[in-house]
């Protein structure tokens, strides 16, 4: 990275560590001693992996989620964070008022009655 690093994160069944600066993040291998980097939209803010390790997340200072696969970096969703629901139907975009930092993200395991339906929650 050209930048300072912003957050950094350990895939769980992998060798892979996902860093993520001003603008971009990486897929460093220690087996491979390579990286593999992208160019993303927004500061990065917060990273973090599913427990499986297929798909990875980081959070954006301008309020954006971003779910990217682990292989290919092909991107899952770009969530834009919304902690007062005003309607149903966005289902995939969430805002966060003013634009708001994303500063922790955090995958859950799936219960039994899991529906597949996301879910995301505001601590304040």
């Amino acid at each position: 990275h050209s930048d300072a690093i912003q957050c950094l994160a350990f895939s769980p069944v992998t060798s892979l560590l996902l860093s993520c600066a001003m603008g971009d993040f990486g897929l460093w291998s220690a087996d491979e001693k390579n990286v593999q980097k992208q160019r993303i939209t927004g500061r990065c803010s917060s990273c973090a992996w599913s427990r499986d390790g297929s798909i990875f997340a980081i959070g954006t200072h301008d309020g954006f989620v971003h779910i990217k696969k682990s292989g290919n970096f092909v991107s899952l969703s770009a969530l834009y964070w919304h902690s007062k629901r005003q309607s149903d139907e966005y289902v995939a975009k969430i805002e966060r008022p003013g634009g708001e930092p994303v500063w922790a993200l955090r995958f859950c395991a799936p219960r039994p009655q899991d529906d597949g339906s996301r879910r995301f929650y505001d601590n304040e």
